[in-house]
């Protein structure tokens, strides 16, 4: 089966700018394959707007992605019934944070993939109270082991007192609210 996929945004552009749906729209009136149309796909009201002004067939999720695997569920759900699913707990993310390094520490040399999850960690935290505090700390850590332990007691903590403490993060002492 032949389809196509649409980016919505020029090189030159690179990832500055909107993704132009018109485009999208342009290509899927031009062809009579199925089109997917991609760019700015971070929500899923996102997805929806994608599929209601282009006529596309589907879209694809990229950037919106990264530390929220979590959104083609929140996507599929959101268009078959409207309902727009919660952000995952914290708990729940650090569990999928734990998953995906022992994941990339497995495929991978076990430094080497504990340095590429820093920055998955830092797209997978986003957003949470005092995230910059833990993803400075993350920075520093060379195991698996080591990211297991520091993630549990940091979300021990959380858990335990509604709120992050920095001397979990190694900046004192001092609670943080």
């Amino acid at each position: 089966m032949a389809a196509v996929t649409v980016h919505g945004r020029t090189r030159e552009q690179y990832y500055s700018g909107n993704a132009d749906i018109g485009i999208i729209k342009r290509v899927k009136e031009a062809v009579k394959i199925p089109v997917i149309g991609n760019g700015d796909i971070f929500t899923p009201q996102d997805a929806k707007n994608m599929l209601e002004q282009t006529g596309c067939d589907g879209v694809m999720v990229a950037r919106g992605a990264r530390g929220n695997p979590w959104i083609f569920h929140q996507i599929k759900t959101y268009l078959s019934t409207g309902e727009l699913l919660p952000r995952p707990s914290f708990s729940e993310t650090v569990q999928m944070i734990l998953r995906h390094a022992r994941m990339q520490t497995e495929r991978k040399e076990p430094l080497s993939g504990i340095r590429e999850m820093r920055s998955h960690i830092a797209w997978y935290t986003n957003g949470y109270p005092h995230s910059a505090a833990l993803r400075e700390r993350v920075y520093h850590i060379v195991s698996y082991g080591e990211m297991e332990t520091f993630l549990k007691a940091y979300l021990s903590l959380d858990s335990a007192y509604g709120h992050c403490y920095t001397d979990i993060v190694g900046k004192g002492g001092e609670k943080r609210e």
